[in-house]
């Protein structure tokens, strides 16, 4: 089960709710029905997640108006961004729909069956210019399909309407935004983490592998921070030619049809 380590020693283990949410699933459960239940539980949560953001930026804001503290003044709050995985990169995007004072985005390959972020209703697509990251995922196989209880057709209209969500929204961003796909090998979900480092501890080659995918997630991901907060005008997300076969980029500028 996973867990977080404090480093007074106290650890933390995911909650049993959670767990039952996000944890393997009963067999006759499908894995569409699983992915339902899981973000009509989240949408309850993701504002309380938004708001923890928030509150941590409420924090550093007094730390750097308080003239006893050593952050005093040291703070550049004009040009915050946020970025979350998975679930957390959800949760950013709610927290950039409800705070404006976070100016870029980045929700790393945690983009639900309904776009880059979660639709609430009244709520827009975040203002601020967005990045959504994603590891690259081969259509499966017919047996593969079929083991699942799935068609062709309805895996092809699944991904044609998750493409469009996604595409409907990052065109509404401020500036628009980016979709960049990961397509190293071996990469999957967790390579946003430091959990394919830890598994390949003594294996060199898959240790070499998860380097190398997580930095070109880290590549990307401080091109766009270097764009739209430091106002770097040649951006290297804008420099496809320089990015290889292994990153693939589109740009929606604001408006794009």
């Amino acid at each position: 089960m996973n867990v977080v380590a404090f480093p007074d020693g106290r650890t933390v283990a995911l909650s049993q709710l959670s767990w039952s949410i996000y944890g393997p699933q009963p067999p006759e459960i499908s894995e569409e029905e699983a992915s339902k239940k899981a973000i009509t539980w989240e949408k309850e949560r993701d504002s309380v997640w938004a708001a923890d953001i928030s509150f941590a930026l409420d924090q550093l804001t007094m730390l750097d108006r308080d003239r006893g503290s050593v952050f005093f003044g040291k703070l550049d709050l004009a040009h915050v961004g946020a970025v979350g995985h998975s679930i957390g990169g959800r949760a950013v995007g709610r927290a950039c729909q409800l705070d404006r004072r976070i100016k870029a985005c980045v929700n790393e390959d945690g983009a639900p069956d309904e776009g880059a972020v979660l639709n609430y209703p009244g709520a827009d697509p975040p203002n601020q210019p967005f990045l959504l990251e994603e590891i690259f995922v081969a259509p499966p196989t017919d047996k593969e399909l079929a083991d699942a209880h799935e068609s062709r057709q309805h895996f092809n209209q699944s991904v044609v309407q998750h493409d469009s969500a996604i595409d409907k929204q990052l065109r509404q961003c401020r500036d628009g935004g980016y979709r960049v796909t990961i397509k190293a090998p071996d990469s999957d979900h967790n390579s946003f983490t430091d959990v394919p480092l830890m598994e390949s501890a003594d294996d060199p080659k898959a240790k070499a592998a998860a380097l190398h995918s997580l930095s070109l997630i880290v590549r990307v991901t401080l091109a766009f921070f270097d764009k739209y907060l430091r106002n770097e005008k040649d951006s290297l997300l804008d420099t496809l030619h320089d990015l290889g076969p292994e990153i693939s980029v589109k740009h929606y500028s604001a408006g794009t049809p």
